[in-house]
């Protein structure tokens, strides 16, 4: 007997942010979703045009659009892009991305070829929009600062360096956040890419008491 998951309200809670879509042409183009209960969010352009979004009980990849939407006869479902950690980079609406503006960087890193320990980093949380890169040997580490007011030619934001950097007086000051194939979170350091770490899980959060009966891991 097929018996429906009970998706945990944090599956809709981590799209909440704001969202771009690049390049950006209008007022519909800048868009903050917001959760509003168990199951369902408002996507609200800032034209201040809204809608209703929910999560799809059979796919956890997809979104479906309340009647509400202008454009809900052309299109009713939206994806869920997400890292392969898991992470929440955007969301895809008729073939448009919307990149969250957001994007959590908190994980490990690595530099292909890995040739010394410098090549293998963990990116931690200092604070709000303060991180810290530590090299694999844990003996060296220095501060990124989110820039809020610069993104670089993908949509991807920039992180400031300071002197606490061993590159700084080099004249090296930005690490640079991109997403490659709308999956891959990674950062360009110099003239080094580094690869975000990790796959997700595949798995649904269900509630402890949940038995689903039915595969639901598949993708869009």
């Amino acid at each position: 007997m097929y018996r429906q998951p009970s998706f945990k309200p944090k599956l809709l809670e981590d799209l909440a942010g704001t969202y771009t879509r690049y390049p950006t042409e209008n007022e519909w183009h800048k868009v903050t979703v917001t959760p509003d209960g168990y199951n369902t969010a408002v996507w609200r352009n800032e034209a201040d045009v809204s809608w209703n979004i929910k999560q799809d009980a059979r796919d956890r990849k997809t979104l479906t659009l309340g009647e509400d939407c202008p454009y809900f006869e052309e299109s009713n479902t939206m994806n869920i892009i997400r890292s392969d950690m898991g992470k929440v980079l955007g969301l895809v609406y008729m073939d448009e991305m919307y990149k969250k503006d957001s994007i959590d960087i908190v994980g490990k890193f690595r530099r292909n070829p890995i040739e010394n320990d410098w090549h293998k980093v963990s990116i931690t949380r200092e604070g709000e929009e303060e991180y810290r890169w530590t090299t694999d040997n844990g003996n060296v580490s220095w501060v990124l600062r989110k820039d809020n007011d610069t993104i670089n030619e993908e949509g991807g934001c920039i992180f400031r360096l300071d002197d606490d950097c061993p590159y700084f007086e080099d004249g090296i000051c930005e690490v640079s956040l991109e997403i490659i194939e709308d999956e891959k979170v990674r950062l360009r350091f110099m003239d080094d890419v580094f690869t975000m770490d990790g796959e997700m899980d595949g798995e649904i959060d269900y509630d402890e008491d949940s038995e689903p009966e039915i595969d639901l891991s598949g993708g869009i």
